[in-house]
């Protein structure tokens, strides 16, 4: 069955459970807005999904919610950025494009 869920009550739903795993609010913000935004252009294996995978993750000690990436190197437009048990930087890096880290 398909429910049709607003937008706005599923970025906000999205934050909460991602801040109840430990996330703090600033990067549980970006992950949330990149798993909506995935979902809503209909990439649904990259969307909200991914929440239960992430919650997993963390229970199982896997992932450290809080963790933040740090820069290791940078050369031109391209850097490597690296955190241990971090949440998949790569939504948070896609949203600061063009921005030092």
């Amino acid at each position: 069955m398909t429910r049709q869920v607003d937008v706005a009550e599923l970025l906000a739903a999205s934050e909460r459970l991602l801040q109840a795993l430990g996330t703090p609010p600033d990067l549980a913000a970006v992950v949330a807005g990149a798993l909506v935004d995935a979902q809503r252009v209909g990439h649904e294996s990259h969307g909200v999904i991914r929440l239960l995978e992430y919650a997993g993750f963390v229970e199982s000690g896997r992932l450290d919610p809080a963790a933040r990436a740090r820069v290791e190197r940078r050369a031109g437009a391209d850097k490597l950025q690296f955190a241990r048990n971090d949440l998949p930087n790569g939504l948070v890096n896609h949203t600061r494009r063009g921005k030092r880290a």
